[in-house]
């Protein structure tokens, strides 16, 4: 059995999610995870469908504990932890592979990815102040050292804030949703 190991970062778990499936469809059995390295094992064409969550507490607290037994208990299987992250596959039997039974459920995992992704926006930006500031400075005195943390400053802080925003229009779009349902 051959084993891949692929470093690739995202911030958006859907894209995640979709390529995990799209390398499981491959015959990549998704085996583990940490920081940006996931680890591959070849296996067959789509037996798997991943999917990933984001949960309230750390994956070690005794309520994740719970919903993580509750889960193989289900029948799915926790691949890998990463913080308050968890990787779920579910052997594809035809059936959708639906984390969330509700809309509200849905909801409010949108809203945990929204604060966690605003929390790290939030904090980044007195860094892009003085980075920003630091780099004027330098390019006023001809020094050009700055500019590259300042330009990796921004960029950050843009797709910290355009996956928070993401998250919290897809929460619009699921109230609004349940407006129109209702």
């Amino acid at each position: 059995m051959s084993e891949r190991v692929v470093w690739k970062a995202y911030a958006d778990f859907e894209n995640e999610e979709r390529w995990l499936n799209e390398m499981a469809a491959n015959g990549w059995e998704m085996t583990g995870y940490s920081w940006c390295r996931y680890t591959f094992s070849e296996g067959l064409p789509k037996r798997y469908t991943y999917r990933i969550q984001l949960l309230e507490d750390a994956a070690s607290s005794p309520k994740s504990r719970e919903y993580l037994d509750f889960l193989a208990d289900a029948g799915m299987e926790v691949v890998a932890t990463y913080n308050r992250w968890i990787y779920i596959r579910k052997i594809a039997d035809g059936q959708p592979f639906d984390l969330f039974s509700d809309r509200d459920s849905r909801v409010a995992h949108h809203k945990r990815v929204a604060a966690l992704f605003g929390v790290f926006f939030a904090a980044q930006i007195p860094l892009v102040v003085v980075s920003i500031k630091s780099a004027v400075t330098q390019i006023q005195e001809s020094v050009f050292f700055g500019v590259p943390l300042a330009v990796v400053h921004v960029a950050l802080v843009v797709l910290l804030g355009g996956v928070a925003l993401r998250q919290y229009l897809s929460v619009r779009r699921l109230e609004k949703d349940a407006l129109v349902h209702e």
